[in-house]
Formats: structure tokens, C-alpha cells, sequence
């Protein structure tokens, strides 16, 4: 409840400003789209079990894809109202990918037993260290050229070139590495584990 409540505030600010800016009518289609993710976030602190992961991909779904089925009524239709500063789109997105990272470096470290360390668990915080080095490295490898070709598309275009490369692909970006973040926690936490036995949720000693 407090991460909804959270999110409902962070919803009504970003529409606010954006209600104060050039890109007023594309913040009017776009509210309805955002206040009801908001909306099925807080119905699912009422809920327990299934419900409440139906309830979050659903959320998901209204912010995402449901704007491109309904372009008509959404904010797809006043796109080039919105104005998109290339150099500043790609920066703060991969500000997000830096911090969504590091949060995975912290899952690593909350997994490890300092007092119980050995050679398995070692060479397990090892090769997970590596694994968020890779994605940062993959990932903005292709900044630069990302930048250009953004700044060099039609303004009328970029919002929605912009949304199909960057704001659409890192929802599952980032839960790719909030799985990944989780799974490397359970690694570390226990290298000696066979891995068929977490996934059939066998219970682990209390920490």
C-alpha cells in the first residue's frame, strides 16, 4: 500500500507539470492511461496470491500497450506535441539502467554469508560481479549512436521512434534485471544448491 499510495503521488505530479507544459493535450489523453495502472497497483494491496500478479501485469499493460490500441484516444494520436531532447532522453534512460544495476551489485553483497565464506561462494560473487559489468558494458556500447539517430529524426516522429526504442523496451529491461538480480541473490546466498530444487521452492535453511 505504500508503494501504491507512493506511485499515485508520483502519477499526479508528472501529470500536473506536464498539464503546465506545451504538451498539455497529450497529458490530458495520457492521464487516464496512468491514474488506472495506479489504480489496479492499489486494488492489488488488498488482494493476495495470483490476483496480485494479475494485477501488476495488467497495470503494465494499460501503461504500455493499451495506448497502441487505442491510438485514437490516447496519446499516440498528439505525439508531436511532445518535445524530445535526444541527448536528454538517452542520459536519463541510462541513468535508470546504471541505478537498476547497482541495485543488483547491492543484491549480491545482501546475499553473501561473511562468516561462512568459501571457495564456491567466492567463485559464485565473482561471476555474478561480472554479470551486471556485461550488461553495462552491452548497453552503452550503442549510446552515442543512439543519441544521433534520435536527434536526427523528424520532430514529428522522434516521440514515437523514442517510445518504441527506449521508453517501451526498458519495462522488460528492467525486469530482466530485477529476475536476474533475484536469481544471483539466491546463488550466492547458497552456490552449493542445485538449482532445480529452488526452482521447485523447496525451503531453505532461516538465514
Amino acid at each position: 500500500m505504500l508503494f501504491a499510495l507512493g506511485f499515485l503521488v508520483l502519477t499526479v505530479v508528472h501529470l500536473v507539470m506536464f498539464g503546465r507544459s506545451q504538451a498539455r493535450l497529450a497529458a490530458i489523453r495520457l492521464a487516464p492511461y496512468n491514474l488506472g495502472a495506479v489504480l489496479l497497483i492499489v486494488l492489488a494491496a488488498f488482494v493476495t496470491g495470483p490476483a496480485v500478479y494479475a494485477l501488476w501485469v495488467a497495470a503494465a499493460l494499460v501503461q504500455s500497450a493499451l495506448p497502441y490500441l487505442t491510438p485514437g484516444h490516447s496519446w499516440i494520436r498528439v505525439a508531436g506535441s511532445y518535445e524530445v531532447a535526444a541527448g536528454h532522453l538517452v542520459e536519463r534512460h541510462g541513468l535508470l539502467v546504471i541505478v537498476a544495476l547497482g541495485e543488483s551489485v547491492v543484491a549480491i553483497g545482501a546475499g553473501v554469508d561473511v562468516h561462512h565464506l568459501a571457495p564456491g561462494t567466492v567463485g559464485a560473487v565473482v561471476m555474478a560481479l561480472a554479470l551486471p559489468a556485461a550488461l553495462w558494458w552491452t548497453y552503452f556500447t550503442d549510446t552515442r549512436d543512439a543519441d544521433t539517430i534520435l536527434d536526427a529524426a523528424d520532430p514529428r516522429a522522434r516521440t514515437r521512434l523514442a517510445a518504441r526504442t527506449y521508453v517501451l523496451p526498458h519495462y522488460l529491461l528492467l525486469v530482466g534485471v530485477v529476475v536476474t538480480a533475484a536469481g544471483i541473490h539466491a546463488t550466492v546466498a547458497h552456490p552449493r544448491r542445485p538449482g532445480r530444487h529452488r526452482l521447485r521452492g523447496s525451503p531453505w535453511p532461516a538465514e
